[in-house]
């Protein structure tokens, strides 16, 4: 499945988005600091079903620029930063994720207070 996306200029949230909608307030505060856009699952993606939602989402973090995180995430977001890892992409967290998710920091540059 291919999605047009014209704009790669764009840092992709990572936040729960499904059942609980995670404010993009401070994410889309810092993509405007690093001078990018946002782009938002929960606006962007045209069907919540699988595998239709998660190849829009898989494309559109092989095509961004950066992933800015949002605790609480859940399992899809875990999956995704593993492959904004993957991929070599900056990937910025903005408050603590509980010290049990350690897996999920690997590469994450921490912007939250502890």
């Amino acid at each position: 499945m291919t999605i047009f996306m014209p704009d790669t200029n764009y840092a992709y949230f990572c936040a729960k988005c499904q059942s609980v909608r995670t404010d993009s307030t401070k994410a889309r505060e810092l993509a405007l600091r690093l001078n990018l856009d946002l782009w938002v699952p929960a606006d962007r993606v045209t069907s919540m079903n699988y595998p239709a939602g998660a190849l829009q989402c898989l494309e559109a973090i092989r095509r961004c620029m950066a992933v800015i995180v949002q605790p609480p995430v859940g399992a899809d977001c875990g999956w995704e930063l593993g492959v904004a890892y993957m991929l070599g992409k900056p990937t910025y967290l903005l408050s603590p994720l509980p010290e049990t998710d350690w897996m999920t920091k690997i590469g994450i540059h921490e912007l939250g207070e502890k």
